[in-house]
């Protein structure tokens, strides 16, 4: 009887942290132990002094971070990690996945939820995937939830994409972009070059693009702090320059594309033989892809070698190299000055 008293008092009155450790797992850390602990985690892609300085009022591992406004879901954002540091209303996430109500999905290595400005900063590997089809990826990315779910790419940040609900994919890059979730229109701010692929891959450069999902429609056109001569989209493919004012390009779900439509002082030539060129110029075309063929309207003249040729419509089909002329009017020996 004197040993088990003995045994139980020592239980009991001896070592009661050991028993709270075993049946809790409740620990006390000291602030210092807790921030030795955080300086293991990788530094920080943004310079903000307090991540490395303060401890976080909370903290959590795998969580799910949910935002409404008046009872309306906003957001639903995964992290692999979440410091939250209430003093300065700043969410930190490691390895952050966020889900809109458009259907929009950005993920990225690290991000932060600015709780006063309703604004989320996202940094290192950001990859956006859009409703319509279209995957963006960057370096950062910060989206704005008031008034309206807005997504900015500032202009010196490089971006890539692709549009995957094609028959071919259509990549594109460019030096910042915009998305709002009121036009869902992604607009390309800089520096623009669109790459049409498949069999006969095409290019297209110019100063801006908006990607129009609902009518599948990309629209190029240029910077009006350029000079007049300067003023032109261009398009490009092995054997073909195609130039004017404005642009548009012509997409169908699951499809290749099907046409360009060069708008305002539209020019072209054909390369295909090195020994004779065919040149024309019009107020708009339409290069219509998978037949190969130009069409020129608004006052439209063909130049071949010192043949010129006129009408109210100028068909040109670079496989056969047959031109269907409405209205013609030919004129021999003249020679076309370049307007390239």
């Amino acid at each position: 009887m004197g040993l088990f008293f003995f045994f139980v008092a020592h239980l009991l009155l001896l070592s009661p942290s050991s028993l709270e450790e075993d049946f809790t797992g409740m620990r006390v850390i000291h602030p210092k132990d807790l921030l030795s602990f955080l300086r293991n985690d990788p530094e920080s892609l943004e310079s903000v002094p307090f991540l490395r300085s303060v401890a976080p009022t909370y903290s959590a591992r795998d969580g799910v971070l949910y935002s409404t406004e008046k009872g309306k879901p906003r957001f639903r954002l995964l992290a692999k990690k979440t410091n939250l540091y209430q003093e300065n209303q700043i969410v930190h996430i490691r390895e952050s996945r966020i889900f809109l109500e458009d259907g929009t999905e950005i993920e990225s290595k690290e991000a932060l939820y600015d709780l006063v400005k309703s604004q989320v900063t996202f940094m290192g590997s950001v990859q956006s995937r859009f409703k319509g089809g279209a995957i963006v990826e960057s370096e950062r990315a910060i989206l704005d939830m008031r008034p309206v779910m807005h997504l900015f790419i500032p202009t010196n940040e490089a971006v890539h994409g692709k549009k995957t609900n094609l028959a071919s994919p259509l990549l594109f890059e460019s030096m910042g972009l915009e998305y709002s979730d009121t036009d869902k229109t992604i607009r390309l701010l800089s520096k623009v070059k669109v790459r049409v692929t498949g069999p006969k891959p095409l290019e297209v450069v110019s100063d801006h693009c908006d990607l129009i999902q609902s009518e599948d429609l990309l629209e190029f056109w240029m910077d009006d702090s350029r000079i007049i001569e300067r003023q032109f989209v261009v398009a490009t493919d092995p054997g073909l320059y195609l130039k004017s004012r404005r642009m548009e390009v012509r997409l169908r779900s699951g499809r290749e594309v099907r046409e360009i439509i060069a708008l305002q002082d539209v020019f072209f030539e054909n390369q295909g033989d090195p020994a004779s060129s065919t040149q024309g110029t019009g107020g708009r075309g339409i290069y219509r892809v998978p037949e190969n063929e130009i069409t020129l309207t608004e006052f439209p003249q063909l130049y071949q070698d010192r043949d010129t040729v006129t009408g109210d419509t100028i068909t040109y089909n670079r496989n056969l190299e047959r031109v269907e002329v409405i209205q013609s009017n030919a004129i021999y020996n003249t020679t076309p000055t370049s307007n390239r």
